[in-house]
């Protein structure tokens, strides 16, 4: 959704409004906190899976769900 609306506001901007620029940076930057916050968590899901050593498959599956 975040996206989209970014998207939008990009293909509408003419770089000559700076409260149209403000706001796609505000979303830019909104996105960039949500794809850390998602990295965080990818990064606590293998510690998680990886501290039992029967969760092996469940890691490698895991990763290959993430390069699909």
């Amino acid at each position: 959704m975040q996206l989209d609306v970014t998207r939008k506001m990009v293909d509408v901007c003419d770089g000559k409004n700076h409260f149209v620029e403000k706001e796609i940076d505000k979303k830019i930057e909104l996105l960039k906190t949500f794809i850390g916050k998602m990295n965080d968590l990818i990064d606590e899901m293998v510690i998680r899976l990886s501290s039992n050593e029967h969760d092996i498959e469940d890691i490698n599956n895991l990763f290959e769900d993430m390069m699909t």
